[in-house]
């Protein structure tokens, strides 16, 4: 039974799917950095659930008493513990190298078995050779797409979207709410009456004026109430 499969080359077809799963996983991968990459530009409405993610997760850190303390720490843990098909990136990074050194096992184990099943010379070094062309494929795709280089630029354009970006954004939205506040108040100091403005200002010169005449004849002796008259008509100024 083992010399039919063996002459059938259903291990070499075995072979080459999963060599296919570990050239498809690379391709994957390759797609993941591109599209995280390209959506780290969309700073205003991230597309993908993951930038998403994070944006909320960072807001939700700048409103604690010590906000964010480690971006670099926040932004690996974030990318590496997302799961994309329920997959990690580590994950499926593994997938190319296992299907790799299964390709070398299956070729070399089909070997050694059609050696002792007496197999031709013929089937055993297709099965050898299969699994040996199948793992040095494997390498190169794996070197062309280079994940550990696109996965630098990735966590360099995350760093820059959450630094450049989010911290940004964070700032301005300070500003924009003391600008509202002091809009409220110039809205507010607007709105009060012209008449009642100056009536309050005509009643705060004379009570100055009055204390000054007095001091000058050494004939005032401020109290508690005049105190209290000054500041009321200051704070009702003011608003």
């Amino acid at each position: 039974m083992i010399l039919d499969v063996l002459n059938q080359y259903w291990i070499v077809y075995g072979m080459l799917g999963i060599f296919g799963i570990g050239v498809l996983s690379r391709l994957w991968l390759n797609h993941i950095y591109k599209s995280l990459l390209k959506d780290t530009r969309n700073t205003e409405t991230p597309r993908k659930k993951f930038l998403k993610k994070l944006k909320k997760q960072y807001e939700s850190y700048s409103q604690m008493e010590k906000g964010l303390q480690d971006t670099e720490a926040f932004m690996k843990k974030n990318l590496y513990s997302q799961k994309f098909l329920g997959m990690t990136i580590d994950g499926i990074k593994r997938i190319s190298g296992q299907a790799l050194f299964l390709c070398l096992l299956l070729g070399l184990v089909a070997g050694i078995v059609g050696y002792r099943v007496k197999a031709s010379e013929e089937v055993i070094g297709i099965h050898i050779g299969a699994g040996i062309s199948c793992a040095v494929v494997l390498l190169d795709v794996m070197w062309l797409f280079n994940a550990k280089r696109k996965q630098e630029i990735l966590e360099i354009g995350l760093f820059d979207y959450i630094e450049n970006y989010l911290v940004n954004a964070k700032s301005e939205g300070k500003e924009e709410t003391v600008l509202e506040k002091q809009q409220i108040l110039k809205k507010k100091v607007k709105g009060t009456p012209p008449r009642a403005v100056d009536a309050d200002i005509q009643d705060l010169k004379r009570t100055l004026q009055h204390s000054r005449q007095a001091v000058a004849t050494k004939e005032y002796v401020p109290t508690k109430e005049d105190g209290k008259v000054v500041e009321e008509i200051i704070h009702e100024f003011l608003g």
